[in-house]
This record gives C-alpha cells, structure tokens and sequence, in this order.
C-alpha cells in the first residue's frame, strides 16, 4: 500500500505542473494540491528534488523492468522513453530545465549506469564489471543522458525512432559485445 501511495502522490507531481511551473511548485503547493498533510509528504519524500527523481524513476522503473537486454531490447526501450516524455511534455522539459542540487540529469546519470551494470551483472555475472568496463558505461551514461536530456529541454522535436537511431549509432563497442553474447 506505501508504494501505491508514493507512486500516486508522484504522478499528481505531473498534474500540478500543468497549473504551476516546476521551478514555482512549493512543497506547501503540493501539499495542497494533493490534500495531504506536511508530515505525510515527508514520510514519503525528503524534499521536491526527492519527489521529482521519484516520478521519473516510476516511469523509468516500468520501461527498464521490461527491457530485453539486447541491441533490439535498447533501441525499443530507447522508443518507449521517449514516448513517456513526449505524453508529459510540459513535466518533463520544466524538469530537464530544472536546476538544483540533485539535478535529474545527474538522477538520470546513475539510474542509467545502475541499469547498464545490472543487466550486465545478470547475463555475466559480477566479474564483467570491471574498472574499465565501469568507464565505458558511465562516459556512455554521461553521453546518452545528455544527449536526451538536451533533446527534451529543445521541445522534443525529433521522433523517439531518430533518438533511438542516433543512441544506437553511438553505443559502446565493449557493452554491445557483451549484449550480443547474451543473444
């Protein structure tokens, strides 16, 4: 039930950003907003930065638990990522434009190496990650996040298909032996 809770009052996040601008939205706003109470949003989230990672890790979440660790599972996911922020366009630029101390690009960073390293971890087993390896996936990371990162804070403009192309034209050489093996 607690995480049905935290998933609802997240999406309400993208609701109040149609009303109020991101870089506006107080705690006291949401607060509002939801009809909840101050303690209740704490127990939940340590602050908006917190709340705001937490409504991009919901849809990540959903898109990487679905992920066929391949070349073909990276280009679809590639394709539905993009689609989820093209359905929340006004959320998801005014977070790519919001800067604070825990950015979503810096969020977007580590869950992405996260998932490189796990995927790579189940086909393989824990040795693959080696130092060098840890190197290539976060230079891709750093790369691929701000790449889309930039791509959603320019309005989106190009179809998810061309983002997936473009990502895929640039993937790591180490990483994409590593998937085909899994084939």
């Amino acid at each position: 039930m607690r995480n049905l809770t935290k998933k609802a009052l997240a999406m309400e996040l993208i609701g109040l950003c149609e009303e109020i601008p991101l870089k506006d939205i107080r705690i006291k706003d949401f607060i509002e907003y939801t009809n909840i109470s101050k303690q209740t949003f704490y127990n939940y989230f340590k602050d908006k930065a917190d709340l705001m990672n937490y409504v991009f890790e919901v849809a990540a979440r959903k898109i990487v638990d679905d992920m066929d660790p391949s070349i073909d599972g990276f280009y679809d996911s590639v394709i539905r990522w993009t689609q989820v922020c093209l359905e929340n366009r006004k959320f998801y630029i005014q977070l790519a434009k919001y800067e604070t101390q825990n950015n979503f690009t810096q969020y977007f960073i580590k869950t992405c190496e996260a998932v490189y390293e796990q995927k790579l971890i189940n086909a393989k087993g824990p040795a693959i990650i080696d130092t060098q390896m840890r190197q290539v996936i976060h230079i891709h990371c750093v790369g691929y996040c701000t790449f889309l990162v930039e791509w959603i804070q320019n309005g989106m403009k190009e179809p998810p298909e061309q983002i997936a192309e473009i990502l895929l034209a640039c993937f790591p050489v180490g990483i994409q032996t590593s998937l085909e093996a899994m084939q």
